[in-house]
């Protein structure tokens, strides 16, 4: 019966627009404050090419992840290579479902399920969960180091990714935002891993955290992040700006280079991206960079 069957992610099923098959959740290392779902696109002449990820809330107040996600996706269509495409938004309720470029509406429930057994979330707690479907083909970093046999990676390479993030948070800050929640977690390589992607193709996946920028700075801030590599300054409870992503990103270079986390007291700020950039780069052609190989680990046919 379905009393019996547990509401938790791993047991939502169902179709969203009478289209988007939910396959099974997303295998994440780290929680994220919506649930994430892998997606079948069940038209005939539908998406085939790129996968397709559900973003969907927790509960209906769950307002802030989603709707950021797709306020900042709204905004960069089309302009960066740096960011999914958002494919369909609205909320997890009978005709409230709206394509992202046309006023049709659709049905969507949340269903749970197990073993045989299905049933549509009834709980008027829960009802009007936000959700956005997005698309891209990547691999995640965080991901890279479990796929080298020594576990760890080249210099060369990390220095790489490392310039990839900055690119891509430099894309996100001319559009106006701060990431505030930079991890190795919430980038990803636009498949094919070649140097080029690598370099200029980096994928941001994760705007839940996301905020406006510039903005006013608030006297005290909760702590919005990770402990592994957010800032000083964002431990201390102070605003978060563009520099802080980027020492989020050093944090990240290093522990690739080197196994450990480093400390930095640098203020939240406005950055210079180019010059942040041009160091990457020249970093990189100090090891070579030209002679340099994607390892074979990282290819595929």
């Amino acid at each position: 019966m379905f009393e019996n069957v547990d509401e938790t992610p791993n047991n939502v099923c169902g179709v969203i627009g009478n289209r988007y098959v939910i396959a099974g959740p997303v295998d994440e290392p780290v929680e994220k404050p919506f649930m994430y779902f892998h997606l079948h696109d069940d038209y005939p002449k539908g998406e085939k090419e790129k996968p397709l990820y559900a973003m969907i809330g927790r509960h209906a107040q769950s307002y802030g992840p989603i709707h950021m996600s797709i306020r900042v996706l709204e905004t960069v269509k089309d302009r960066s290579v740096h960011f999914p495409e958002i494919v369909l938004r609205g909320k997890i309720e009978k005709v409230q479902l709206s394509h992202f470029d046309s006023d049709v509406k659709y049905d969507c429930l949340l269903y749970f399920g197990s073993e045989g057994e299905q049933e549509a979330e009834l709980d008027p707690e829960h009802g009007g969960r936000p959700f956005a479907i997005i698309k891209y083909d990547a691999t995640p970093v965080s991901v890279l180091s479990f796929l080298s046999p020594e576990r760890t990676l080249p210099s060369v390479l990390s220095l790489m990714i490392g310039l990839g993030c900055v690119r891509a948070l430099a894309a996100l800050n001319r559009a106006g935002f701060v990431h505030r929640f930079v991890t190795p977690f919430n980038f990803a390589i636009t498949n094919p891993l070649t140097k080029t992607n690598i370099l200029e193709k980096m994928i941001i996946t994760d705007f839940s955290a996301v905020l406006p920028w510039p903005c006013k700075p608030r006297i005290f801030v909760p702590f919005v992040g990770s402990y592994r590599y957010s800032s000083v300054r964002a431990h201390w409870g102070r605003e978060q700006g563009p520099s802080d992503d980027i020492i989020s990103v050093i944090y990240m270079v290093a522990e690739m280079l080197h196994g450990k986390e480093m400390l930095s007291k640098t203020g939240s700020a406005h950055v210079d991206f180019k010059s942040i950039i041009e160091l990457f780069k020249k970093a990189i052609d100090n090891r070579d960079y030209d002679n340099f190989q994607i390892p074979e680990w990282l290819t595929y046919d």
